[in-house]
């Protein structure tokens, strides 16, 4: 297992322009964002975003009462750590997929939640993009595109995942055509 500075040269060192790293390789940096910035500087390339979901991060985005610790957390993050970065984007997932998927009132507080952190994050400079995810909220055609629906494009873009696309049931060349302007990242894998 290789350390975050390690990662970092060696991803520049392949000529690839930036990374999003997971949670385990920021979150020796999470009090100091600007050591990792300084990384990303000096090795001359782009820390991109980061997924949310870090230590004590909420990621439940549905039910009432994680909802205002979900809103708190992200916020402050975004502040306090994506912001110093110069992130102009953050994908982040959305928690479990309740069982037999989620009911329109979900899908509503889910989309909500998502409205009252981006409208947060943009003051920032950050666009806030939500993963559609297998396992997750969205993970089906018809929840994306509800939730799409259901949120602000002022506030709310998407990372779209042709993997996770797919694997929901959907084509993700038409999700993706359908929602260009809002398609803040694309996540580009390969599936069966």
């Amino acid at each position: 297992q290789h350390d975050t500075v390690w990662a970092v040269k060696r991803i520049a060192a392949l000529g690839l322009q930036g990374i999003e790293p997971y949670a385990d390789g920021i979150e020796k940096y999470r009090k100091n964002p600007i050591e990792l910035k300084n990384i990303f500087d000096d090795a001359g390339i782009t820390f991109i975003d980061a997924a949310n979901g870090e230590r004590g991060q909420s990621t439940n985005f549905i039910d009432p009462e994680q909802i205002p610790k979900t809103i708190a957390d992200h916020v402050t993050f975004a502040r306090d750590f994506l912001q110093p970065l110069g992130c102009d984007h953050w994908k982040v997932n959305m928690g479990q997929r309740p069982p037999g998927g989620p009911s329109d009132d979900q899908l509503k507080r889910l989309a909500n939640t998502l409205n009252e952190i981006g409208r947060q994050t943009i003051a920032m400079g950050i666009r806030l993009a939500p993963h559609p995810h297998i396992w997750g909220p969205l993970e089906r055609e018809k929840d994306m595109r509800r939730a799409m629906h259901l949120t602000d494009p002022k506030y709310v873009w998407m990372t779209a995942d042709t993997g996770h696309l797919v694997l929901g049931g959907g084509d993700a060349a038409q999700f993706i055509s359908a929602y260009c302007p809002r398609i803040a990242e694309v996540h580009l894998k390969d599936t069966y």
